[in-house]
């Protein structure tokens, strides 16, 4: 396994979720191989084989190599009984204890040793409540700076800007010493394919405004690894999930194992990559990143659905990535 830092050198978008990266990376792909050398690496995902899977980006606060503040997202977990533990805590304790929960539930994010916790089976909901009610602490919180920015407008015939043509717009920016993080891991020859593209976008830009110095990170990539988990019975997925059939009909059967947030995504086809005027793709509801759902005996989880038939020089078919970054987790009994 893999991660990946990316440290910021200019503005950014405010997320840069597992199915967008996914998309940069293939057109990366198609721009330093060939387009063969793409539609290859998709259809890799339509077998049952090993696949290059993708976690979304997540906040890195950088310090010395071994000080580095990963935050990933909370997993999803079935709540606790808190009249219980406040039934035999005094007024004033059971008072402060309130507050802090609500501060607690603002929490979307934990730090690598609070996730381990999680995954290892030594953290249940209650137990990360508790941890910080004691401590009277919180996870470090990112906060974006949001700058106005006036921009011109240019007519691309004239190459001139027109009259009343000034307009403004948010621009994001990360604060000193903080970056994002994702994570992959897969078979080797499609690492190197995605690093190469990686390495493309380096010098090219991220996401969206590429082509006036948005977006641009310096890349660092090292080895990295979650603890063994013994006698894992559940997964955690750290990246947009779109479930396969199979999947659905499993969950559905054991329902209390499963813990989850929706999220709606409809994106556009790359208008730097496809010049077509119908450039919406069909919506799709996926699992969030931290939703938790039971072990079944398979290797991969989720799909890459079709979301549009594109058409062009060569019509092809546009897949929305889904495929879940997975990892083993071992559920607290309680």
């Amino acid at each position: 396994m893999k991660i990946v830092f990316l440290k910021p050198r200019s503005s950014i978008r405010e997320n840069l979720s597992s199915d967008s990266l996914w998309g940069l990376i293939c057109w990366g792909i198609r721009t330093v191989y060939s387009e063969k050398k793409l539609v290859d690496f998709i259809k890799h995902y339509e077998g049952s084989g090993d696949v290059l899977k993708l976690s979304s980006a997540f906040f890195v606060i950088f310090g010395e190599k071994n000080k580095r503040q990963l935050l990933f997202p909370k997993p999803v977990m079935p709540q606790f009984e808190l009249k219980k533990y406040l039934a035999d805590k005094p007024a004033k304790d059971k008072l402060l204890a309130m507050t802090r929960l609500k501060n607690i539930k603002k929490q979307k994010f934990v730090t690598l040793d609070i996730l381990n916790k999680f995954i290892t089976g030594e953290f249940d909901e209650l137990d990360y409540f508790s941890y910080f009610d004691k401590q009277g602490s919180t996870v470090p919180v990112v906060k974006l700076k949001r700058t106005e920015m006036t921009h011109n407008t240019i007519n691309r015939l004239t190459n001139t800007t027109a009259e009343n043509s000034l307009y403004t717009k948010d621009e994001i920016f990360l604060p000193e010493n903080t970056g994002l993080f994702f994570l992959l891991d897969g078979p080797a020859e499609m690492q190197d394919m995605v690093f190469a593209a990686l390495r493309y976008l380096e010098h090219v830009g991220f996401m969206g405004d590429a082509g006036i110095g948005k977006g641009s990170f310096k890349i660092e990539i090292d080895d990295f690894d979650f603890p063994d988990v013994e006698n894992p019975d559940s997964f955690l997925s750290l990246s947009l999930y779109h479930p396969a059939k199979d999947e659905v009909t499993f969950y559905s059967s054991v329902p209390q194992r499963c813990s989850y947030n929706l999220v709606s995504r409809k994106g556009k086809i790359s208008s730097a990559h496809l010049g077509q005027s119908d450039f919406w793709k069909k919506s799709i509801l996926l699992f969030a990143e931290g939703s938790v759902f039971p072990l079944m005996n398979k290797k991969n989880y989720g799909y890459n659905p079709i979301v549009k038939n594109a058409s062009g020089p060569v019509d092809f078919n546009v897949h929305h990535f889904g495929t879940a970054f997975n990892i083993s987790m071992r559920i607290k009994k309680t």
